[in-house]
């Protein structure tokens, strides 16, 4: 398993606007990147260089986002003073709440966190078996055109679009807490790559809402009450069946660890130790697996929860190494 991550650090995001609409404390910081890469590491991940070329990457976010957003971002952003941050208003997803301040170097970090989520496309379209974009910002709430969940560009949708146009057909899970409406909504109208998803409801937590595009009872398993972790892998399973039964041969995974117990942005309680089954049922059908970072914020828990995961997928991948001494702790 190569890990990919940004030699750049994005900044804290150090409020976002809660449910209710009161200004409420970020939790997107680095220490969450660097918690979660401490645990894949143990798991036996190896580092892997950013490579990743300006011209590539700014014509798939074109397939993704609209040209004005990208405008939006690339542009407007910058002419703010340092250090201020600013909601967004006319950019949020419709019908939702702007909650994701902007700053100055808004588009920088997340045209990064965006690089990292091509590069490891690009690892795995060149034949690596797994490849895990450690990206910050996280992606799958950013639409069309629209930030929000501490999203600003879609990671899942880069790196779907970009296995797309190769010789590749890709699939995306999202197993965060929250609904991937971004990579849903741009997935919808790209009409070439299936979106399934198991996650809360949609209209207890962001986005509050109980329709969105490209979400419908055939394509997730939403939860009302926190699952059984029996209940949580019976629901993986069944989606990664469909993803099978659509053709699908390589799976964009959308990783959230907001689902275990603690999370300060979900409600479930879910043991750290479950990400190694999820990691196994996901890999099962024996494609090779591009992992983006989603969410996932109860920092003491990360390292662990990173560890499990990447050990159930470096296991069912690599079955001939579970013994040998890069697997081994």
């Amino acid at each position: 398993m190569l890990i990919f991550e940004s030699a750049a650090v994005a900044a804290d995001q150090r409020w976002t606007v809660s449910g209710t609409g009161h200004k409420a404390p970020g939790f997107e910081t680095y220490a969450r990147q660097a918690a979660i890469a401490r645990g894949l590491l143990r798991a036996g991940g190896s580092p892997a260089l950013v490579e990743a070329d300006d011209v590539e990457l700014l014509a798939v976010l074109s397939r993704a986002h609209t040209l004005e957003y990208l405008t939006f971002l690339s542009e407007t952003n910058a002419r703010l003073p340092a250090g201020a941050l600013h909601l967004p208003h006319r950019w949020s997803a419709p019908g939702v709440r702007p909650d994701t301040p902007v700053h100055k170097d808004t588009w920088p970090e997340a045209f990064e966190g965006a690089r990292v989520a091509l590069a490891a496309a690009r690892a795995v379209a060149d034949g690596e078996k797994a490849a895990y974009g450690l990206c910050r910002p996280p992606g799958h709430h950013a639409g069309p055109a629209w930030a929000g969940g501490y999203c600003y560009l879609n990671n899942a949708a880069i790196a779907a679009l970009t296995l797309s146009s190769g010789q590749h057909i890709p699939g995306v899970l999202d197993l965060d807490f929250h609904v991937g409406n971004g990579t849903a909504a741009i997935l919808s109208r790209a009409r070439n790559v299936p979106y399934f998803s198991v996650h809360a409801s949609t209209l207890l937590h962001y986005p509050w809402q109980n329709e969105l595009e490209g979400i419908g009872a055939y394509n997730c398993v939403e939860f009302s009450e926190p699952p059984s972790a029996d209940g949580y892998l019976a629901a993986v399973s069944s989606m990664v069946s469909k993803l099978v039964d659509h053709g699908v041969d390589t799976l964009v995974l959308s990783m959230g660890f907001d689902t275990v117990e603690g999370d300060p942005h979900g409600s479930w309680c879910l043991e750290p130790a479950i990400y190694a089954a999820i990691a196994a049922v996901a890999a099962r059908p024996g494609w090779p697996v591009c992992v983006l970072q989603e969410g996932g914020y109860r920092l003491e828990v990360l390292t662990e929860c990173a560890e499990h995961f990447g050990r159930g997928l470096i296991g069912p991948l690599h079955p001939e190494g579970r013994s040998a001494s890069r697997w081994a702790s």
